[in-house]
């Protein structure tokens, strides 16, 4: 069956280009999984990750390897960091299995996959949203996609995501309808996403939001395993101005391959004006983060160029 998948996919990007060819690959292993049993679900993620290690996205070892250096170049060998690439491929491939599973399991597995790891500061969120919208920053770390699970375990959620693989979309929306009131605002709204985000905020909803990636135009830029990073002024201004409490979330994939929720309230300094608090939140954020990989690096996104947007002066370009 997998040689067939291979084969099939290999040749229809051939024929009709990328995009057709992820929708047909999708198409294929959610039918497949959904009449998998479940002691086969280890080979299906070791096969995506060979998958896409080998062939789906060979392009990004090069981003991979350039973003470990920079994080880890002091710490590890080149050979470690080698390691670590099929690490991070084998752990990206169990992670796109788990996202099409999902679309199939029943709602009681579902509740059996995911569990929270921090039951005190839940419940203390659930506290607090009684009085107030609830910011939590999110990171691309161990599943994203399973951020959408707040919907079953609070009330009023919303997700602010710049959806661009239209694969990821349309399972994103099968999750999503399954999981409650979860409520995607999407960043490419012309000038209806940030005002939908404070609204709901006002409302007392919660807004979920990862601030992890490189963004392109932006006057911000936090040391980021050493080496400065760029980030989004504007998310964190949605704290500031909501005067929401700040939490964060991550999802870890456990060993048995359930998935941890853990929250923890983000601690900063506030700043002498909205420009300082908001590079406090930052840093806090990002240090987090820091520790979090530091633990689980094979569960990060290494796909994204981190690093490519350089600050006023710094011309390098460690992807080049």
């Amino acid at each position: 069956m997998a040689g067939i998948l291979i084969v099939y996919t290999v040749g229809y990007r051939v024929l009709r280009g990328r995009i057709n060819q992820e929708k047909l690959q999708a198409f294929f292993l959610s039918r497949f999984m959904a009449v998998l049993p479940k002691k086969r679900m280890e080979s299906i993620r070791l096969f995506e990750g060979l998958f896409l290690f080998f062939h789906r996205i060979g392009f990004g070892k090069k981003v991979i390897h350039v973003n470990l250096t920079l994080a880890f170049g002091k710490t590890k060998t080149d050979k470690e960091i080698k390691t670590l690439i099929r690490q991070i491929y084998r752990s990206t491939g169990a992670t796109v299995a788990d996202i099409l599973y999902f679309t199939h399991i029943s709602d009681d597995e579902i509740k059996d996959i995911f569990f929270i790891g921090t039951p005190d500061i839940y419940k203390e969120i659930k506290q607090k949203q009684t009085d107030s919208g609830i910011f939590i920053l999110a990171y691309h770390f161990g599943n994203p996609l399973a951020v959408v699970y707040q919907g079953l375990i609070f009330s009023n959620v919303y997700g602010y995501f710049k959806m661009q693989f239209p694969l990821l979309d349309n399972v994103f929306e099968q999750i999503r309808n399954r999981f409650g009131k979860f409520t995607i605002i999407r960043t490419s709204d012309p000038g209806n996403g940030t005002l939908r985000v404070m609204r709901g905020l006002k409302q007392k909803g919660i807004v979920s939001i990862a601030s992890d990636i490189n963004i392109k135009n932006t006057d911000m830029f936090i040391p980021f395993f050493g080496t400065e990073a760029s980030t989004g002024r504007g998310i964190y201004y949605f704290a500031i101005r909501s005067r929401c409490p700040v939490y964060t979330v991550s999802v870890l994939r456990t060993p048995d391959y359930r998935y941890r929720f853990d929250y923890r309230p983000l601690k900063y300094k506030p700043g002498a004006n909205e420009k300082e608090t908001s590079e406090n939140i930052a840093r806090a954020y990002f240090q987090q983060l820091e520790e979090m990989i530091t633990l689980n690096p094979e569960q990060y996104m290494w796909i994204d160029r981190r690093w490519r947007t350089r600050p006023p002066g710094d011309n390098r370009n460690f992807y080049a």
